[in-house]
């Protein structure tokens, strides 16, 4: 009997301690329970949290978009405006002022660019040009001494004679240059301005010469007065007249125009030639 009881009470501690056992079984995975459930009540509340933020960062670039795109629309609205008004009166007197060149630049009438300008400009004689001693080309307005030299000279003679010459007022006359002398030519096509002799104020070297195109039309057989190689109006001696154009590398020879065969040719500068002055 003491046995039994003492077995029952055995079995009755055994029971009470495995259900104190159990009881903080439940409790700890209560608390786990409770502790998973407040971590994903957690991590709910910061997922919320991030796609309200999200939200809002999106809500901000749009708007900021928003914002760019109407100074995008404002910019594009100041581009459209017209211009100023200036600006275009600006560009007419541009355009007027490019076309006023043009014509100026075509009204020089200069072949070839042998003189300049000034050489062109129409001044004031002292009375009529014929009765003057000038001759004025109707297609060059260059000014011609006509009559020319009444006698040969050297070369260096010829520069300072044409220096010093003054005609109706006129004081600025000059030796021409070949291409200017070759204006002068008349009836002869291989030597006139735009013939197939090389010999110009850009080309004076002896290699510029050349024997077939160069050598003139032969002795009186001109359009001239006297049958020279010049223009009906001229007057003096039919002959060789001095161009200031030297030959190139050459101190001692310049280029000539022989009138009486329309021929071009190297001309010894210490020999004597006639001289036509220009301006």
């Amino acid at each position: 009997m003491q046995r039994t009881l003492i077995l029952l009470v055995m079995v009755i501690a055994a029971s009470l301690l495995l259900g104190c056992g159990n009881s903080k079984s439940g409790s700890a995975a209560d608390g786990d329970g409770e502790s998973e459930t407040q971590d994903g009540d957690t991590d709910h509340d910061q997922d919320t949290e991030s796609a309200d933020q999200d939200s809002q960062d999106h809500d901000v670039l749009v708007d900021g978009d928003a914002e760019s795109d109407g100074d995008s629309q404002i910019e594009a609205e100041a581009d459209s405006v017209d211009p100023d008004p200036d600006a275009e009166i600006a560009d007419g007197d541009s355009e007027a002022q490019i076309e006023g060149e043009s014509v100026d630049g075509d009204s020089d009438g200069t072949a070839d660019g042998d003189s300049d300008s000034s050489e062109r400009e129409a001044i004031e004689l002292d009375g009529d040009p014929a009765e003057l001693g000038i001759y004025i080309d109707p297609i060059t307005g260059l000014y011609w001494q006509n009559p020319p030299s009444t006698s040969a000279m050297i070369f260096s003679d010829a520069i300072q004679y044409c220096q010093d010459l003054s005609l109706g007022g006129v004081t600025d006359w000059r030796l021409p240059s070949i291409s200017e002398l070759r204006f002068l030519i008349q009836g002869c096509v291989n030597t006139t301005k735009d013939g197939a002799c090389p010999v110009t104020d850009t080309c004076t070297k002896t290699s510029c010469w050349n024997g077939l195109t160069c050598n003139g039309c032969g002795v009186g057989s001109g359009p001239g007065p006297d049958a020279c190689y010049w223009y009906d109006d001229f007057t003096g001696t039919c002959s060789w007249y001095w161009s200031s154009s030297r030959v190139s590398g050459s101190t001692t020879f310049s280029w000539s125009v022989v009138f009486d065969e329309g021929k071009i040719a190297q001309n010894l500068t210490i020999t004597s030639s006639y001289a036509r002055c220009v301006r």
